[in-house]
């Protein structure tokens, strides 16, 4: 079992939004933009660092992540894809013995299923979300740091998609792992 106090909340809110046709995380859902829902939810969390990995430093996304206390670390390649955002929010945990990954695009996970990711955290080394029957595993995750080395040789789209396969699960309901990808998810 990990601790809050020595991990490191790692937002992902660096990707391009080619599906939905403009920047996704600016845009209004429930009277907020969406990229605040998770990164509120996650923000509750008592971590050690909270890092949200954007496209550029003063971006509309950035200026709103830093607003609500996140470090903000530039993705300087974002269309390499998500791996190069794992690579970056890594590099700038710095000394953390494990990181808890989340993708900005999901605005329904809750408090709860944030902590029971991290509390799951145990000798595998790795956690990730599923939504039940299928299991296809997602974020949240986590690493232990004994699979930091392997985190930093990632590369493509697919991010740490084979580590999670190898790791521990935990469920949640389809709604709440739902992400946003293209304008008609909004209005679901």
């Amino acid at each position: 079992m990990s601790d809050l106090s020595s991990t490191t909340a790692i937002f992902l809110a660096a990707g391009m939004s080619r599906r939905f046709g403009a920047n996704k995380l600016l845009t209004g859902l429930a009277g907020q933009p969406l990229a605040l829902h998770a990164a509120r939810t996650l923000r509750r969390l008592s971590c050690a660092k909270h890092i949200a990995v954007c496209r550029e430093s003063d971006g509309g996304v950035a200026r709103l992540l830093a607003t609500e206390g996140y470090e903000i670390a530039v993705n300087a390649v974002p269309e390499r894809g998500i791996s190069s955002s794992i690579l970056t929010g890594l590099a700038a945990a710095g000394d953390t013995s494990a990181i808890l990954v989340c993708l900005a695009d999901m605005p329904f996970v809750t408090e709860q299923h944030l902590l029971k990711v991290v509390e799951a955290l145990g000798p595998a080394g790795i956690v990730s979300s599923s939504a039940g029957h299928d299991l296809v595993r997602c974020p949240p995750a986590a690493f232990s740091g004994r699979y930091f080395s392997e985190l930093r040789s990632l590369e493509g789209d697919l991010g740490a998609r084979k580590l999670l396969s190898a790791g521990e699960v935990v469920f949640a309901k389809p709604s709440e792992l739902a992400d946003i990808d293209v304008p008609s998810d909004i209005n679901r």
